[in-house]
């Protein structure tokens, strides 16, 4: 399968693992979707995954509205790119702050632009206040939230992924994107580094939220 360069993704993993010495004892993450952070949040007793559907062989099949788990039972909670699929956001993070022990933390991500994906379960997108709100409203007090890319890889991240979907059924042009796409997501990144304007900050592809309970 050909594979582009996923510059929101590569991006947001880099930034975990600059972090990853948040994540520790029983970590518990949320819509893994098959593919958990355990490669990266490698400082943990204990490291399950939920997932409301068993074809991702989940640990705990459930859903982030009712996670099945005792109050104060998990030290983190890590969940990417997951909240735009749930209708009800609000009641998930509820959810995350009664699981967590006294001083946990959860890792949360969320687009800022994305285009339509696993549709129809695709309900959101979050700005920095609307993430803010959630959190505040769930009983975190201790928020921290940071964009995942500048204005240049947003445009990287548009550009790519429209070619890709264009030409889904043109496998030769699917790989000469992928060969330019990494240069081109290369040169975006750099510009990315010497835009210091203002404006930089009213862009971005996703955001990236930590919040300690």
């Amino acid at each position: 399968m050909v594979q582009i360069y996923k510059i929101g993704r590569i991006l947001l993993n880099r930034r975990l693992i600059e972090i990853k010495q948040l994540a520790k004892g029983a970590v518990l993450d949320v819509g893994s979707g098959g593919k958990d952070y355990r490669w990266i949040f490698d400082n943990h007793t204990k490291y399950l995954t939920l997932e409301i559907d068993k074809k991702f062989a989940p640990d705990i099949i459930g859903s982030a509205y009712d996670v099945p788990l005792a109050d104060n039972s998990i030290d983190t909670v890590v969940c990417t790119q997951v909240l735009e699929h749930l209708d009800k956001p609000a009641q998930a993070m509820r959810e995350f702050y009664r699981i967590l022990k006294p001083e946990g933390v959860a890792i949360i991500s969320a687009p800022f632009f994305n285009e339509l994906h696993e549709e129809p379960a695709d309900f959101f997108r979050y700005t920095i206040y609307g993430l803010r709100k959630l959190a505040e409203e769930a009983g975190f007090q201790e928020i921290k939230i940071e964009p995942i890319g500048g204005y240049f890889a947003l445009r990287a991240q548009i550009l790519i992924k429209y070619f890709w979907l264009k030409y889904l059924d043109k496998p030769i042009r699917l790989n000469i994107l992928a060969v330019w796409s990494k240069f081109y997501c290369r040169l975006m990144l750099l510009l990315d580094r010497l835009d210091k304007s203002p404006a930089k900050e009213k862009f971005t592809i996703n955001y990236l939220m930590i919040v300690k309970k």
